[in-house]
């Protein structure tokens, strides 16, 4: 089962064409731009979590129709699931045990601000997580299993600049306006975290059988040390740009950096990565390959460099009903 999404993920980029831009290695993104209702499913390699939503603006028309200020109310939400130890683990002992993470969306969109023609989106988005997480609080060789709620309320502020640039006029059909979107977004609030992430991973294996030569082991995956949860106020940036090469804006650049304020040990982490854009609409992101560095600042003093610690992992992303 586990090929068999990792084969349709691998091909949705050709057949879709929009979602919520540039994700991190843990699924979570703070941009949002969009003219039309959609829905959307989008599969994450690092996180190994898909997500199911709609985002819900109106498509013709003003909300607001001011003078000076024409903006639409945008609202909507999605569910997100987290497989970590692959689909199998689902259901365990009878028990469903996914990750599930409900956030919702309210606030405005503007496709005209300040007048001039970017985008502009400012929104809340309150979410309500439900997680089972495996530790090994002792040096016990058992592993102890906690069930966590935790919920949040984050403050999205997105702008889009599209930067024109004139060029000469080259032969008959040649386009004159050189473009390129400039996407920029900025997420706080306060939320509950945790610092099961920045663990140390660790297997566990158990005697279950002995038969004669033959030992039979059950072996389960877990984070080493102890969980603390946290009242953080996140800080969260990402910055995209989708140049013009080749008369086309088929592909772009991005950067985001996550840390999270009042939290014991913060550590901060930062990526890069490469995007695919819809030619006619360049805020439409069907996917994209990055590479993120975790703890940059190397404040959990855990072995390694920051390449060791980097990661690598892409997201992909399928509109149901966009324009």
């Amino acid at each position: 089962m586990r090929q068999l999404l990792f084969i349709l993920a691998s091909t949705i980029p050709i057949g879709g064409f929009c979602q919520q831009l540039f994700q991190d290695a843990s699924g979570k993104t703070n941009l949002f731009f969009s003219r039309d209702p959609y829905g959307w499913i989008t599969y994450n390699t690092s996180d190994k979590s898909g997500s199911v939503g709609y985002t819900r603006n109106r498509a013709d028309g003003y909300d607001h129709d001011g003078d000076k200020v024409k903006y639409n109310y945008l609202y909507g939400g999605d569910i997100k699931v987290n497989v970590k130890d692959g689909l199998g683990s689902l259901v365990s002992g009878g028990s469903f045990r996914p990750g599930i993470t409900l956030s919702g969306n309210a606030g405005v969109f503007s496709d005209n601000y300040p007048g001039i023609g970017n985008y502009m989106s400012l929104y809340l988005r309150p979410s309500l997580s439900y997680t089972q997480y495996n530790y090994i609080a002792t040096s016990a060789a058992v592993i102890d299993k906690i069930k966590k709620v935790e919920a949040g309320l984050l403050l999205n502020f997105n702008l889009q600049f599209n930067l024109d640039k004139k060029t000469p006029g080259i032969g008959v059909g040649h386009d004159p306006l050189k473009r390129h979107y400039l996407f920029a977004g900025v997420q706080s609030g306060y939320t509950h975290a945790n610092n099961y992430s920045d663990l140390d991973d660790v297997q566990l294996s158990t005697i279950i059988n002995t038969a004669g030569n033959a030992t039979v082991y059950k072996t389960e995956t877990a984070k080493s040390g102890s969980y603390v949860g946290y009242n953080v106020i996140p800080l969260n940036i990402d910055v995209g740009i989708t140049p013009r090469i080749f008369q086309h804006n088929y592909f772009g650049f991005n950067s985001y950096l996550r840390t999270n304020f009042l939290k014991s040990k913060n550590s901060t982490n930062a990526g890069v990565g490469i995007y695919l854009a819809d030619e006619k609409k360049p805020s439409n992101i069907a996917g994209g390959l990055a590479w993120q560095f975790n703890d940059v600042f190397d404040v959990l003093k855990k072995a390694g460099g920051t390449f060791e610690r980097s990661s690598l992992f892409f997201y992909v992303g399928y509109t149901i009903g966009g324009k």
